[in-house]
């Protein structure tokens, strides 16, 4: 990165204590020593455990920035207030990471999505390697297996493998240039849960972004709450996303068609 690049960090978090101490102690410890001008946008949506004290105790460090939900929203609406803040303060040339509150994902990583950020791409995706899905459950096995190979068939992004993860890197670029063509629809299924992670890269693909991966070890062995998603529910908002993206005349797909001319 170039001295006038931040780098953002979008950290949202309901109910992730103590994960969410470690993970912001790591992640300063990594920023400082690694980028010179960064931030750290973090949306507590409304815990309810000790983050909720430890999170607002963090609003007085001049690189923290804290959106605060009084009550949960959701994870859609959580990513949405960040990515817009970001999209407004920050600019083209800045790069944003999303990551997961639970510790899960390791700042170690920072410099590798970055890297290829810089690599003439707009979505750099972290991609679990294959023998990393053992640390997962059972049914979340089977469900980041059949969710993978319905977006293949429903949805295709050129040269990506992960669809479902929650860690990733965007230009600032293309995310205010999503915000200016979909406005306050960038994420429309936000009552579906994780579905929302997905819906933003279909809807990025739509409007000429260009997808890269890195491979990671996902840390699940330092997730200490319970997992947020409700497998039934995120199915459910799948199969509304074809709808969505590919109904006649109304649906993302044709109307964005004329960006990719």
């Amino acid at each position: 990165m170039s001295k006038k690049q931040t780098l953002w960090i979008a950290l949202p978090v309901f109910n992730e204590w103590p994960a969410i101490k470690e993970l912001v102690e790591n992640l300063l410890l990594t920023l400082d020593s690694q980028f010179q001008d960064y931030q750290l946008v973090i949306c507590d949506d409304g815990s309810t455990d000790e983050g909720k004290k430890y999170i607002s105790s963090l609003d007085t460090q001049k690189n923290i920035k804290i959106i605060q939900h009084n009550y949960n929203r959701g994870l859609a609406e959580a990513i949405r207030d960040i990515f817009e803040y970001v999209a407004e303060n920050g600019e083209p040339e800045d790069f944003l990471i999303r990551m997961d509150g639970d510790a899960t994902h390791n700042p170690a990583y920072l410099k590798d999505i970055i890297d290829e950020l810089s690599k003439d791409c707009d979505v750099a995706v972290a991609s679990r390697t294959k023998d990393n899905d053992k640390n997962l459950s059972v049914i979340r096995r089977i469900y980041s297996l059949l969710a993978r190979y319905f977006v293949r068939f429903f949805f295709p992004v050129p040269k990506i493998t992960e669809y479902t993860g929650g860690f990733r890197g965007y230009t600032v670029e293309i995310l205010q240039k999503a915000m200016r063509v979909y406005g306050g629809s960038f994420i429309q299924l936000g009552s579906f849960g994780f579905v929302c992670t997905f819906e933003k890269l279909i809807k990025l693909s739509l409007i000429g972004a260009k997808f890269s991966e890195v491979p990671f070890e996902l840390e699940y062995s330092n997730k200490t709450g319970e997992s947020k998603m409700v497998p039934w529910i995120t199915i459910l908002g799948y199969i509304l996303l074809i709808p969505v993206i590919y109904w006649p005349g109304t649906g993302w797909n044709k109307r964005t068609k004329e960006l990719r001319v």
